[in-house]
This record gives structure tokens, C-alpha cells and sequence, in this order.
């Protein structure tokens, strides 16, 4: 029993012992800028198997995972300035596995950088690459064109291979045989030449199927199309021209009647005393005998006269006919009419009188000044 305690123990020290040697120790870590890209190398005390590596995108984290290696100093935060990345963190989560995480800047998301990120093992060192999709091409597209450049490179180190020439047969013929082989060759080259060009079948075209008449057709046809629309525009262009002409006169004549029948003119004015005055004024067609004083303006009466009869009934020298009126009217009161009297006075003289009291009584109504 005690045997096997002992058997299987040492079994498993020595799995624990080959283990740890055969797993490879990190030992520093550096971090630097390489052609606009971001690169972490971590060295080891021996070279490293990168096949089982794994990448994650984690917020604005890209984790690494490297399994079957140890870092004995457990973890360690490297401070980055750089505008992109914040920090790297490298850490031993379990047994024989080394994380790595290169830490983003918050408004960079790790998601965007998928395509862009390398691993790559160089002796003890394995190299992490983070390129910015602002500045570079995504991963697979670079190993394309290295390849390409590659092949290239490969195609023009290979040499054309030359036919060797057989001296010994040449030297053998003649000068003159060589030259009638040299003119043979020719011959042969010339009649290969003229089979591959392929043969031109010339066909009759009649005259409308010539180019050059088809054209002069054409031509003919546009300038007749064009003659048509520029006969259209001008015949457009003389009707637009009578219609505002007419929409012109149509709204001068009614702006016209509409001055006229608004018009107010002063036909007569006639002065009482300091700032009083008496005034007829047609308005719209109509006459009216106004009242006018520095503060009010009152209407006396509507007069259906006509312009014409205006001049007769009221003269220029209105004042001297008013004062007439009134010697006319005292002396009538001085004396008894007759019955002659009476019969002499006309209606126009009973109109006048009417007029010069309805006068008087409205002057009586107006304030002092």
C-alpha cells in the first residue's frame, strides 16, 4: 500500500517538474510605437508556442491569452502616453497562462479594432500588434500584399532560359546556305503573318447608306425642328405681350375712375372773420356748405347744384353780393311793402333770404373763439 502512495506521488511530482520546465517564464514587458502601431513585446526565458493564443474584444480591452506559459511575478501595470491606449495589464489568472490586456482609451471600442491586431513569436519574444484602422489596412489585406510582393520579388530573380545554339551545325554550313536558311525563316515568318490577320469583306453601300449623306439628312431634320420651335417661342412671346398690354390699360382705367370718384375739390371759400370762414366743397360728385373755424369743421347744408350753374348762382365777388343781399333785406324791414312790393319779389330773392337766415342761424351755433 505504501508502495503505490509513493509511486503515484513521484508520478505526480514528476508530471509538476516537466511541466514547469517545459513552460516558458516571462520575465519584462515593453511597449512601444512602431510605424503608427501599437507594440507590446513580452519576453520569455525561451522560445514560445503562439498556436493556442486566443484574442478577445472586451469593451475597450483586447485580451490575449497565452496557455502552457508562467509569469512568476504574478502581475504588473504598465502606464501607456499615448493618445489611443490607456495602459497594459499583465497577469497569471490560473496556472501555466499568461493574460495580456492592452487597455483603450474610452471612446475607442475594442470591437472596432477586430482584423487589426497581430501576434507574432520572435525567438523568446512574442510580439503584440495593434494597428489603428484610421492609418492601416486590415491584417489580411497586408499579408496579401506582402505575398504579392513576394512573388514578385521571387518572379525576377528567375532567369529566362536561352535556347542553346548548336555551333557545330553552323559551322558546318556554308555562308551562302546560312543566308538562304536566314531568308527562308523570313519568308515563313511573313506568310504566318498575313494567315492571322483576319480577312476584310468590302461590301457595296448605295449612296443613303453612305455616312456622309446620312449626316446632311440629319442635319436637315434639326435645323428644320429648329426653325419650328424658335417659330413657336416667337408666336408665345407676342401673345404674353398682348395680354399684359391689355391688363395694363384694364387696371390704369380702373385706377383712374377710382381718383375721380374720390377726388375732393375746393370750389369756393368765403372768410366771416379771424379764423372763420365758410366753404363749398364737392366730395364724390356732391356739394356741401361747410362751416370752418380753427377747431371744428360742421356741415350746413347739401347743395344739388351742378358746376356750371355754381358760377352763376355764386360769383367770384361773393362778399359784395352777400352785403347786397343784406341792404336789400333792411330796407325791407324799414318799410311796408305794397302789394306791388310784395308781387315784385321773385323766388330766387325768397331762396337767398332762406339761405342767408339758415347762415346766420348755424354762424349763431358756433363757439367763440
Amino acid at each position: 500500500m505504501k508502495f503505490r502512495m509513493n509511486l503515484i506521488a513521484a508520478l505526480v511530482g514528476a508530471a509538476f517538474i516537466s511541466t514547469t520546465v517545459s513552460a516558458a517564464v516571462l520575465e519584462d514587458i515593453k511597449t512601444k510605437k512602431v510605424g503608427g502601431a501599437f507594440v507590446t513585446e513580452l519576453e520569455f526565458d525561451q522560445a514560445v508556442n503562439i498556436d493556442d493564443a486566443k484574442i478577445e474584444f472586451i469593451n475597450q480591452t483586447v485580451q490575449i491569452d497565452l496557455p502552457g506559459n508562467r509569469f512568476i511575478e504574478g502581475k504588473r501595470l504598465t502606464t501607456v502616453k499615448d493618445p489611443r491606449v490607456k495602459s497594459v495589464f499583465t497577469y497569471e489568472p490560473e496556472g501555466s497562462l499568461v493574460r495580456t490586456r492592452v487597455i483603450h482609451n474610452k471612446e475607442i471600442q475594442a470591437s472596432a479594432l477586430e482584423g487589426y491586431v497581430d501576434v507574432s513569436q520572435h525567438g523568446n519574444y512574442v510580439r503584440i500588434t495593434v494597428y489603428d484602422p484610421d492609418k492601416h489596412l486590415p491584417l489580411k489585406t497586408q499579408k496579401a500584399q506582402q505575398a504579392a510582393a513576394e512573388e514578385e520579388a521571387a518572379a525576377e530573380k528567375e532567369l529566362p532560359v536561352v535556347k542553346p545554339v548548336n555551333l557545330v551545325q553552323q559551322s558546318q554550313l556554308s555562308p551562302s546556305k546560312v543566308m538562304d536558311q536566314r531568308i527562308d525563316q523570313a519568308l515563313a515568318a511573313a506568310e504566318s503573318d498575313q494567315d492571322q490577320k483576319p480577312s476584310v469583306a468590302k461590301k457595296e453601300r448605295s449612296e443613303d447608306q453612305i455616312p456622309v449623306f446620312q449626316n446632311k439628312s440629319g442635319e436637315k431634320k434639326e435645323a428644320g425642328s429648329s426653325a419650328m420651335a424658335l417659330a413657336y417661342s416667337f408666336v408665345v412671346m407676342i401673345i404674353m405681350a398682348g395680354g399684359i398690354f391689355a391688363l395694363t390699360r384694364w387696371w390704369s382705367g380702373k385706377q383712374k375712375k377710382t381718383l375721380d370718384t374720390a377726388k375732393i375739390k375746393m370750389m369756393s371759400q368765403f372768410h366771416l372773420g379771424p379764423k372763420k370762414s365758410l366753404a363749398i366743397v364737392r366730395v364724390a360728385g356732391e356739394y356741401i356748405l361747410l362751416g370752418v373755424t380753427d377747431s371744428n369743421i360742421s356741415m350746413i347744408k347739401t347743395l344739388s347744384l351742378l358746376e356750371d350753374d355754381l358760377v352763376d348762382e355764386f360769383p367770384s365777388d361773393f362778399s359784395q353780393t352777400l352785403k347786397a343781399k343784406e341792404s336789400s333785406v333792411e330796407s325791407q324791414d324799414n318799410f311796408q311793402p305794397s302789394s306791388s312790393t310784395v308781387s315784385d319779389i321773385s323766388p330766387e330773392d325768397l331762396e337767398v333770404s332762406s339761405i342767408k337766415e339758415l347762415v346766420a342761424s348755424k354762424l349763431k351755433d358756433l363757439r367763440p373763439l
